[in-house]
């Protein structure tokens, strides 16, 4: 993935995003995104790249790497509503080929013990998706590309916490044993804390994903362009350094 130009400014200054990556190595190794994958269908895609001269925030400037055709796709493809009922992946909008995806070391855990449950369902049910997914990225990227995202960070940090520390407590039925009235007292007693790690969560995610970049690291083509053509129409048009006027001919008032 050395290979990246922005599809916005043209600029190959990048940052990637892949393992082990501290962010991505948390959607890996915390046991309470399983339900996000399992239940709600969030997927994060293996590799992407953030462009560092698009003076847009964080989330507007990632791209998702697609391995088979080596492209690179804007992440706002698949915000807000098309970011929910990913069990199934991503599909690249311009091969329609599957783009990899990472999965929580908890999701494959609890998908391998119930595998004779889901599979020959899921069998069924992706060929249904895949036929659904690779029409609608079919129309092009430009209509799937929302103008502006419209997301409430702190109550989707709320939602997290709320989930998370559902998930704790009950899991407490089995590794200590305890019954399911008492997980439910843990629940509601650990839930203020819970709320306050949930809006610390929601409040890091908004500043990390809108998130502009400082100053351009340096000129992209499009700018390079714009200054050469108004360079073209101006030929003429020089910056000219003021001269200072002799003291003997200033105006004595």
């Amino acid at each position: 993935m050395n290979n990246f130009k922005c599809p916005e400014c043209q600029s190959t200054s990048h940052k990637k995003w892949e393992l082990p990556n501290l962010s991505l190595l948390h959607w890996v190794l915390n046991p309470g995104l399983a339900f996000n994958e399992l239940v709600i269908g969030q997927a994060i895609p293996k590799q992407m790249c953030i462009c560092n001269d698009c003076n847009k925030p964080q989330m507007q400037r990632t791209y998702v790497y697609c391995p088979t055709c080596e492209s690179f796709h804007n992440s706002m493809i698949w915000s807000g509503k098309k970011g929910i009922g990913r069990w199934f992946g991503f599909i690249c909008p311009k091969c329609l080929q599957s783009i990899p995806r990472l999965w929580n070391l908890t999701s494959l855990i609890i998908l391998g013990i119930t595998l004779p449950i889901w599979w020959i369902p899921a069998q069924i049910l992706r060929k249904r998706w895949l036929a659904k997914e690779r029409k609608l990225m079919g129309i092009g990227t430009d209509n799937l590309i929302p103008a502006k995202p419209n997301i409430n960070w702190y109550e989707t940090g709320l939602m997290w916490g709320i989930t998370t520390g559902t998930l704790v407590s009950l899991s407490n039925i089995f590794l200590d044993s305890i019954s399911f009235t008492t997980a439910i007292e843990q629940a509601l007693w650990s839930l203020p804390i819970w709320l306050i790690f949930g809006l610390l969560f929601g409040f890091s995610m908004n500043k990390t994903l809108n998130k502009v970049p400082k100053k351009q690291t340096h000129p992209s083509i499009i700018d390079t362009q714009k200054l050469a053509i108004s360079a073209s129409e101006n030929p003429y048009q020089q910056y000219q350094e003021p001269t200072k006027q002799p003291e003997h001919q200033k105006l004595k008032i």
